[in-house]
């Protein structure tokens, strides 16, 4: 089940709406940390649409967290929490280290399969530096 819904604000910005707790929030990304000589994590993060007064910030919150050593498994595990939290697959972006080739071409040899069976396949978000 799918507890995200993407709406659209009256002023026309998008928003994302939690069915299960009735939050409201401005943006949802999941990060990862590849498994090597650990397990590696998986986190889904919101952050509130609406800032707090009181601390003039808005809040941050873990939606899901997640550990698995075995690649194959992590990144099928990736997949779960990012059709969980989203019916659209864009919604969640998930965030990782770019710069490990080895972790890069177990993603592709993992995607290649994925597509060989029609079945998506996992993209992470290049990290924009500005």
């Amino acid at each position: 089940m799918n507890i995200i819904e993407r709406k659209i604000y009256a002023d026309g910005e998008p928003y994302y709406f939690n069915t299960e707790t009735k939050e409201k929030y401005g943006e949802i990304v999941g990060g990862l940390a590849w498994p090597e000589t650990e397990d590696g994590f998986l986190v889904i993060a919101a952050v509130d649409l609406f800032e707090n007064n009181g601390l003039e910030d808005h809040h941050i919150r873990v939606l899901a967290e997640a550990n698995e050593g075995i690649t194959d498994n992590f990144l099928k595990l990736a997949l779960e929490l990012q059709r969980h939290f989203s019916p659209f697959m864009e919604t969640i972006r998930f965030y990782g280290d770019t710069t490990s080739l080895v972790m890069v071409e177990l993603l592709d040899h993992f995607n290649r399969d994925r597509r060989s069976r029609c079945l998506d396949p996992f993209y992470l978000t290049q990290k924009n530096d500005r």
